[in-house]
């Protein structure tokens, strides 16, 4: 008996028991169809196959990433160039010169309310970085690549530095509210920073500021 008797046999009756020279041969078309589909099939497409039509799978291989041994996907990202900033006519904060040591540094901002007010969350504060010399620092991230109201101080901004000097420039509008009346306002400054990179220094750097009350600026 040919094996798509047997196999139809089955199908047809179920109470049909099968011999022990008909169950062997089933068996050994059965691994040797599997075989002939894995020579045929590939390492990429092995996990595919089981359980799909052919029509499926030939859409499925279209779009399938490529399988490739011993390959992995090249880290693509590059430091961000600092741009330079705007023209700026608002508050200009210029603190001392900060030391820090060549490699991935950290730039703690530290924006408080002064007494009676408290920063809120509720309005969209912003801040944006910049820098004089990109051959001293860079970016690995842009302040573009966080959305409005998503700064919160003390804000960490990490930044890559080569031995030299550069003028840091932090463009900070921020919202505040009164405690007694809820009134809110916002503070639009601008903070300079020089930064001296060097082999010794510190990994890391804190800017201090206080939010400058002035009526006027009410939104």
């Amino acid at each position: 008996m040919m094996v798509a008797g047997i196999e139809e046999m089955k199908r047809r009756s179920p109470d049909y028991s099968l011999t022990g020279k008909e169950e062997a041969r089933l068996l050994r078309s059965r691994e040797a169809r599997d075989t002939r589909n894995d020579n045929n099939g590939g390492a990429c497409s092995s996990t595919l196959r089981s359980g799909l039509v052919a029509g499926v799978l030939s859409v499925i291989s279209a779009l399938a990433v490529p399988c490739i041994s011993g390959s992995a996907p090249r880290d693509t990202a590059q430091a961000v160039v600092p741009a330079s900033p705007p023209a700026f006519s608002d508050r200009v904060i210029e603190i001392p010169r900060k030391a820090i040591r060549a490699g991935r540094d950290t730039i703690t901002i530290s924006v408080e309310a002064p007494r009676g007010y408290h920063l809120t969350d509720e309005a969209p504060s912003s801040l944006c970085w910049y820098a004089d010399n990109g051959k001293v620092v860079s970016f690995p991230k842009s302040c573009k690549a966080y959305k409005a109201g998503s700064i919160r101080f003390p804000f960490k901004l990490i930044i890559d530095t080569k031995p030299g000097q550069s003028m840091l420039t932090l463009d900070a509008n921020v919202f505040y509210c009164e405690n007694k009346t809820k009134v809110c306002m916002f503070d639009k400054f601008r903070i300079k920073a020089p930064l001296e990179v060097n082999g010794r220094g510190p990994t890391s750097a804190t800017v201090s500021v206080e939010v400058e009350v002035l009526e006027d600026k009410t939104p």
